[in-house]
């Protein structure tokens, strides 16, 4: 703290021009712990902003489904076996919420109870995306192959999935055609997402194979992408993208190995989204 007052001391001395001197560098010190205490609230609310984002993004999109399962079981009342049908998508949908908002929160640290994939949850990802494709007239086109899936997080898996064939199907032309392709084995999973769009833009391109982490911070790369980026990261995953003109197709492919899902201390550093 600055010590203030000279009054006694001999003007001009060198002890006046020392208490000076150390008023200054202690004011400034002062200073410049306010201003870091602003910059790290500021920082804060940034984060919280982009956490609450997050969420509110990746609850948003499993219910599209969900919905439309609610919707089957009213229709087909007399349907046991839809109404069980849509009970059960019902209760997976809640159960994916409850993981995500789980892996949003778990910023450095793997959930010890992560459910692992498997192929209904692909299936439930299929009755989620159709009814988003349906509305906007793409023709979707998913294939999946399970066979012993690796020990992969499957709320992490299900967000990169959901997210990259929505984003595929808000790219696609109209009465256009997404494709989705999942193949899995006890060593990988391979994804490949395709649409007929007009493509990524170059740059952005190269970040998401870079999985570049400061990008998805800022919001040029979007929520969705920014959480496909940190998923695929954290779970030491390769991403990739191809386009082919004729005819038209946009394609991102990401590997997902099982040794990294083992290792990985982690499962999506989520502020974020």
């Amino acid at each position: 703290r600055p010590i203030g007052a000279v009054d006694g001391i001999a003007a001009g001395s060198r002890l006046q021009a020392l208490i000076r001197a150390y008023d200054a560098m202690a004011t400034a010190q002062i200073e410049r712990t306010q201003l870091r205490a602003a910059q790290a609230e500021r920082l804060r609310a940034a984060d919280l902003g982009r956490l609450a984002a997050t969420v509110a993004h990746e609850v948003r999109n499993p219910l599209a489904g969900m919905l439309n399962a609610v919707d089957t079981a009213r229709r087909f009342a007399d349907d046991r076996q839809a109404v069980a049908a849509s009970l059960d998508l019902l209760e997976r949908g809640l159960g994916a919420i409850a993981r995500v908002v789980d892996t949003t929160l778990s910023f450095h640290r793997r959930p010890r109870d992560g459910k692992i994939i498997e192929a209904v949850d692909f299936d439930d990802l299929a009755r989620l995306v159709r009814p988003v494709a349906e509305r906007r007239g793409v023709r979707l086109d998913w294939s999946t192959e399970i066979v012993g899936p690796p020990p992969l997080d499957a709320g992490v898996v299900r967000q990169i999935v959901l997210n990259l064939a929505l984003n595929a199907i808000d790219a696609a032309r109209p009465n256009g055609r997404v494709t989705v392709v999942a193949r899995a084995t006890s060593a990988e999973l391979a994804l490949a997402i395709g649409d007929d769009g007009a493509g990524l833009d170059p740059a952005v391109a190269r970040r998401l194979e870079a999985l570049d982490l400061d990008w998805v911070d800022t919001s040029e790369g979007g929520i969705g992408l920014g959480v496909v980026v940190r998923a695929v990261a954290a779970l030491g995953g390769r991403l990739r993208t191809t386009r082919e003109e004729a005819p038209p197709c946009t394609t991102v492919e990401v590997r997902l190995p099982a040794q990294a899902a083992r290792d990985a201390g982690s499962i999506v550093r989520e502020e974020t989204s």
